[in-house]
């Protein structure tokens, strides 16, 4: 028997769980457009408003028109309307209008998963609004795959709502959304593919032999409805300036982008996500998602939509494919959480095991909100997972190269800028045609082409070929990323720094014409003077947000200087930086190890012992690169003292023992050397470079019986190394055994007859 206690607590549930969910929604809305609302980060973003302002001016390009170092290569726009509509947006109204763009395009995407299913509990809705929003939010940014968002998620809106009874107009709007897709982005091919599958799986659900199959299908005449959709979707592939070239243009790429090709090796979001796992929150929203789906499914198995399965799983192996589609994948999983747990609710009825469920959903959903806005508005969580990216209206300056082509822009020079893949987009937005080396159209120079220009950067090698064959008088570096390449030019006499900032530096060529100018402008490492730059306004949008509640430090801009000094070689001026980031956040642990490494190779071991905690052995990728950076500026007594920390901090690694063993060669610190070379050949007695290497430190300390016996031991494992008997015959002459050192130069040319180093000592030995 019901109490009238029971009725009223009853009652007062059901008043509660209406307010949740009037106000859960609102909230979860609410953090969509928080994690909307950001300054622009998109490195693609200027090469597509440039190529809006080409398109409006020339018409449809075929061939490229921006490259200087390959030039007119084929190139296949199929992103030419969303290119044209934000260039004519950004110059109507500027770069913040392009913000409020991409929050109303995330808004109408996450508004059709709100509609896809009109019958299903308003709980079950915010629950998928969740899993879309905890996969996909990284997504949200000024891009031409929003309008795949948008459109994936009215393509399941539309297939749904016909499922459940709707007009055909539903997915007879798909024919014009499927032509404006074909112009906007390169993965149109999804909307004929997504009706498909769903067609097909829909006919194969009536033929089942399951009984509870068969009951969940369409009948045959809506699949057959369908199967004409598909057909003229993918006819509507071909509406666009390219005609065929354009419909088969996604599987050219998607053939690119396979393992092994150097777009994706180059283009980390478009490896896997498996690729990454780990036990962090970030990972785990991944797989935390596709379990909760996958739930719903088994939960509503006796109502099931073989379609909706088979799209959720076709979406689900593109996410494991490449990190970049996790956010479609996102989408999709939601429809699947709000047509199964919204059907399992309908048909079950009020129950206990339902309550739970719904009330677990709003409490997800709910924290999901509040911690989410705060965290966001705040830039808390930003700063932990993408340094570049902060909330409110403007650019990220602290990412792209605007200033220093501001001050390029300013000192009038002639002829081409070099800058690695990603600055080029906005050289390319800044310069216009023959303006950049290559960009980040990576579909447009190949796999080859791509390779080479990577390796440029990363170690330099072909550098002076590109300068003299291009006449290339200016060098835009991003010294956090291209730290080799910043010492490879610096090291070359002909060539000076004139311009720095936070994440940039800008060389220029010392030639008879440009001498007075480099006097004036040249940067000093041992005092560098920033220099004021002055931006255009609409390169600079002011934030409306700005002011209207607190933000967390930000350490980036002094951590950022602190390694550009470390690179030059300034290790009082990177410890200054390195005081201010830490002093800014002390919970950075990156800045905190940077200090207490500098520290340490400035002598001051108290202090280095305070920073350096035992929790820092699981940072020893951020050591290393402050190794290297001592390394290239000279500080090789620094590396030493940096890799025998990584070394006392469980980094015994055999790179890092190599590492060291290098360092201290180059800082004549025989004795470390030594130490390193024979704990490497302890642990692998049949590797030739550790015996090699012993023979290097013994040839140092004069020591050339020993230095004879190391690489006698090296030639018993591997006789046809012509530079380690070259060596020897070194070794021989300097013993005053010449006739064995001929020996050893005639050893040498015979494996390899075009030996440089040996036919120049063979040769010094003949004159003697």
């Amino acid at each position: 028997m019901i109490t009238l206690g029971r009725l009223w607590s009853i009652a007062r549930l059901e008043r509660t769980a209406r307010f949740a969910d009037r106000v859960i929604p609102a909230l979860l809305f609410a953090t969509v457009v928080c994690f909307a609302l950001h300054k622009i980060d998109p490195y693609d973003i200027w090469w597509q408003l440039k190529t809006g302002e080409w398109v409006l001016a020339h018409g449809f390009p075929s061939t490229d028109p921006f490259s200087y170092a390959t030039p007119d290569r084929p190139w296949i726009e199929m992103r030419w309307l969303f290119c044209v509509t934000a260039n004519l947006v950004f110059k109507a109204f500027g770069l913040n209008a392009l913000i409020v763009a991409e929050a109303v395009m995330v808004l109408l995407a996450f508004g059709c998963l709100w509609f896809v299913d009109p019958k299903a509990a308003w709980w079950a809705r915010c629950l998928g609004l969740g899993c879309a929003l905890a996969v996909a939010h990284l997504r949200f940014t000024v891009r031409p795959e929003l309008v795949s968002f948008l459109l994936v998620s009215f393509t399941l809106l539309a297939l749904r709502r016909y499922r459940i009874g709707g007009h055909s107009t539903w997915i007879y709007s798909l024919l014009v959304v499927q032509i404006a897709w074909t112009n906007s982005h390169t993965l149109f091919v999804l909307g004929p593919v997504t009706v498909w599958i769903y067609a097909l799986a829909e006919l194969a659900a009536g033929w089942a032999p399951f009984h509870v199959m068969r009951r969940g299908a369409l009948s045959q005449t809506r699949v057959r409805q369908l199967l004409i959709v598909a057909a003229l979707s993918t006819a509507g592939c071909l509406a666009s300036p390219y005609f065929l070239r354009g419909a088969l243009f996604p599987f050219q790429l998607f053939a690119q982008l396979q393992s092994g090709n150097a777009v994706r090796d180059i283009i980390t979001e478009l490896h896997s996500p498996l690729s990454y796992a780990g036990v962090s929150v970030f990972f785990l929203r991944y797989p935390i998602v596709v379990a909760m789906s996958a739930i719903g499914f088994v939960l509503n198995r006796r109502r099931l939509s073989l379609g909706l399965l088979a799209v959720w799983f076709a979406f689900l192996y593109l996410s494991l494919q490449s990190e970049r589609n996790l956010a479609l994948f996102g989408f999709v999983a939601a429809v699947a959480v709000i047509v199964n747990y919204g059907e399992v609710a309908t048909s079950k009825g009020p129950s206990r095991a339902i309550s739970a469920l719904a009330w677990s959903a709003r409490a997800a959903c709910a924290a999901l909100a509040l911690v989410g806005i705060p965290a966001v508005a705040t830039d808390f969580y930003y700063q932990r997972i993408d340094p570049a990216r902060r909330f409110g209206f403007g650019v990220a300056k602290n990412r792209f190269p605007i200033r220093a082509m501001a001050f390029i822009d300013s000192q009038k020079l002639d002829g081409p800028v070099l800058s690695n893949l990603v600055d080029a987009n906005y050289v390319l937005f800044d310069r216009g045609p023959k303006s950049v080396y290559l960009d980040g159209r990576l579909e447009v120079y190949g796999g080859e082409n791509l390779r080479q220009a990577d390796d440029l950067f990363k170690t330099g090698n072909g550098l002076d070929e590109a300068i003299a064959r291009h006449g290339i008088g200016t060098v835009l570096i991003a010294h956090g990323t291209d730290g080799n390449l910043f010492r490879i030019v610096s090291r070359k006499t002909d060539w000076a720094p004139v311009y720095f900032d936070e994440t940039h530096a800008v060389f220029f060529r010392i030639t008879p014409e440009t001498r007075a100018l480099v006097d004036a402008v040249r940067i000093d490492w041992s005092a560098p003077m920033r220099r004021d730059v002055e931006v255009a306004p609409r390169m600079d949008p002011p934030d409306p947000l700005a002011g209207l509640w607190p933000k967390v430090s930000d350490d980036v801009a002094p951590k950022a200087l602190g390694q550009l000094a470390l690179l030059t070689g300034n290790l009082e001026l990177a410890r200054e930086r390195f005081e201010e980031a830490h002093a800014a956040r002390p919970e950075d642990a990156d800045a905190r190890l940077h200090l207490g490494i500098v520290c340490r190779a400035l002598g001051d071991d108290t202090r280095a012992s305070e920073l350096l905690a035992p929790a820092d052995a699981a940072r020893m990728g951020t050591a290393k690169a402050a190794a290297a950076a001592f390394e290239s500026s000279g500080s090789f007594e620094a590396a030493v003292a940096t890799y025998n920390t990584m070394i006392a901090r469980n980094g015994e690694t055999s790179e890092v023992y190599q590492k060291l063993a290098q360092a201290a060669l180059a800082a004549n610190r025989l004795d470390i050397a030594d130490r390193a070379y024979h704990r490497l050949a302890d642990g692998e007695p049949n590797a030739t470079q550790y015996w090699n290497g012993l023979a290097l430190v013994a040839t140092r300390r004069e020591a050339y019986d020993e230095a004879l016996r190391y690489f006698d031991r090296s030639l018993s494992i591997a006789a046809r190394q012509p530079a380690v008997l070259t060596a020897m015959g070194v070794v021989r002459v300097r013993m005053g055994q010449l006739d064995p050192a001929r020996q050893a130069f005639k050893r040498a040319l015979e494996i390899d007859p075009n030996y440089q180093p040996a036919l120049r000592e063979l040769g010094a030995l003949g004159s003697r």
